[in-house]
């Protein structure tokens, strides 16, 4: 009997499937702040210390001891230079006013304008901003109507006619009697043109916000618009307001020294924009350019800090928003 031998059957070939490679999960790199976002901070720090204690600061005259009639006679005369001293610090004005501690003194009111036109801001435009943006529709319709009825306006000639007639005399002789206004009256002025802008950003705020998941459950459990507004837009919305915030106060500090350039400022009180103006004329600034020069850099020292944190937390909220 013969038998019968099976060929080996040939395999073909499979070819070798490599693995996939591991995925290695790198943290994510918080970008640095910056040296200069720190040396802004520190700079705002240090005014408003000065801004909070500056009467009680032992290097901070007031009252008779903040005039030298002597001094001021050498400005008078052009030696303005001669007037830097130990009891002088950066010199006095042709009135024998010293200046450092004008400049000190002045951080108060100028920083008070720029906080409370905050407030009014953020609490008139975040509301309105925060409710249209929730509910939209008709209500939304018609108070972005408003609202841009009132950007309209330029806001520079707005601003000196809000001022005019809220400084107004009350003995019906005019606004002439009343051009000396307070601080509060300023403060007024400009938060009501501060509301349009912040009534915008809240506004589109709030609708990127309106839709999200944890806005929609707390409607689904029953919560009424109030709670949602304020326990869950609100603390979201703060956010980039507290970044624009910022900035804006800035904004408002530069308006109040144009004001006081045309005499619409802090009246009898001191801030940085009145003393800028008080140095404004040319004969001040030929015999002691030190007036308008150490209140003019101070006042941009302090916009640009301001200008620049408030930037910083900004690309710092739209990265982490971007990273969701």
């Amino acid at each position: 009997m013969s038998t019968v031998v099976e060929a080996p059957q040939m395999q073909s070939p499979v070819p070798a499937v490599s693995e996939p490679a591991a995925v290695v999960s790198q943290p994510i790199k918080k970008k640095s702040l910056g040296r200069a976002f720190w040396v802004a901070v520190i700079w705002l720090g240090i005014v408003t210390f000065c801004a909070l204690l500056g009467p009680w600061l032992p290097f901070v005259k007031s009252g008779d001891d903040a005039t030298d009639f002597l001094a001021g006679a050498l400005v008078t005369d052009g030696k303005w230079l001669e007037t830097f001293s130990r009891h002088h610090w950066l010199g006095v004005d042709s009135s024998g006013n010293d200046w450092f501690s004008l400049l000190i003194l002045s951080a108060r009111n100028s920083l008070i304008i720029a906080g409370a036109t905050g407030v009014i801001g953020f609490t008139v435009g975040g509301i309105l901003g925060m409710v249209a943006g929730y509910r939209r529709g008709r209500l939304d319709a018609i108070v972005s109507f408003a609202i841009t009825v009132l950007l309209s306006m330029p806001p520079l000639l707005f601003i000196i006619l809000l001022v005019s007639v809220l400084s107004a005399g009350g003995d019906g002789s005019g606004v002439e009697q009343g051009l000396s206004t307070t601080v509060w009256k300023l403060s007024l002025s400009l938060g009501i043109l501060s509301v349009p802008i912040l009534f915008r950003v809240v506004r589109g705020s709030t609708i990127s916000f309106a839709n999200r998941e944890f806005v929609l459950a707390s409607r689904t459990l029953g919560a009424k618009t109030g709670r949602v507004l304020f326990r869950e837009i609100l603390p979201n919305v703060a956010k980039p307001m507290l970044a624009y915030g910022l900035v804006a106060a800035g904004n408002v500090m530069v308006i109040e020294g144009a004001l006081s350039y045309l005499g619409l400022g802090v009246g009898d009180t001191w801030a940085w924009g009145k003393m800028i103006q008080s140095g404004a004329s040319l004969r001040e600034m030929r015999i002691s350019p030190h007036i308008i020069i150490v209140p003019a850099l101070t006042l941009f020292f302090t916009v640009l800090s301001l200008n620049f944190v408030g930037d910083k937390i900004r690309e710092r909220l739209e990265v982490k928003e971007g990273n969701l």
